[in-house]
């Protein structure tokens, strides 16, 4: 009887990778019937089959049936390939503020790294507005693409104002000027505005937060 043996073979194949080959080793002059699932077979050449696997991560079976010049089939010997990719996910956005960086850090087990700008460290800092690509392949030669757009936002604009001096009954409206989400002023309040009477020299601060989390201060001197 016929026993068939893959003597080249991947058990492993990328999502859109190249086409893959597959070649057994029998008797001489045998026929080698070949059948698969989740793949196609673009090339039969009897004992040697090239395979695209597509564009899906799936689990496939190549079956192998083994028939001698006599007529003598093979028992079935099969194996299973799994198709996949590296997992990569940079997010759906990023952000920093005007003046600061952020560091992309993608996880996963990668063996290189391609960013959009030639770069190949395994993360990418940057203080600029706009799309960063990164391509990875793992440890199957495998490749995966993912991109992220980076926002750069404005700080908040904080601002009680120069310094200033208070006389007699004088009453000062402090303003931080800034439509924004949260404010934390000196005294404990936590509105955008306050009334400062006359009195002691005091240093009034505020610090407002926009939306994005972003925080900027200011500080007054108001003198008695």
């Amino acid at each position: 009887m016929p026993e068939p043996v893959f003597v080249e073979m991947t058990e492993y194949a990328c999502v859109n990778g190249p086409l893959y080959r597959y070649v057994a080793d029998g008797f001489a002059g045998s026929a080698f019937t070949w059948s698969i699932t989740n793949g196609t077979i673009v090339n039969d050449y009897n004992d040697t089959i090239y395979v695209d696997w597509g564009d899906q991560e799936v689990s496939g079976i190549i079956e192998l049936v083994e028939t001698s010049i006599d007529g003598c089939a093979s028992d079935a010997v099969s194996i299973q390939v799994e198709v996949g990719r590296p997992d990569l996910d940079l997010g759906e956005e990023g952000g920093t503020c005007c003046g600061s960086s952020i560091t992309i850090d993608p996880e996963g087990d990668f063996t290189s790294y391609l960013w959009h700008d030639g770069s190949t460290g395994p993360d990418y800092t940057t203080d600029q507005e706009g799309w960063v690509s990164l391509v990875v392949t793992d440890i199957n030669a495998c490749d995966a693409r993912d991109s992220v757009y980076i926002t750069v936002h404005d700080l908040p604009e904080v601002d009680l104002g120069p310094d200033t001096s208070l006389f007699g009954d004088d009453v000062m409206i402090l303003d931080a000027g800034y439509d924004g989400i949260y404010y934390q002023l000196s005294t404990g309040e936590i509105s955008q505005e306050i009334s400062v009477y006359t009195g002691e020299t005091q240093e009034y601060w505020v610090e407002g937060e926009d939306e994005y989390g972003w925080v900027s201060e200011d500080t007054i001197i108001v003198n008695e």
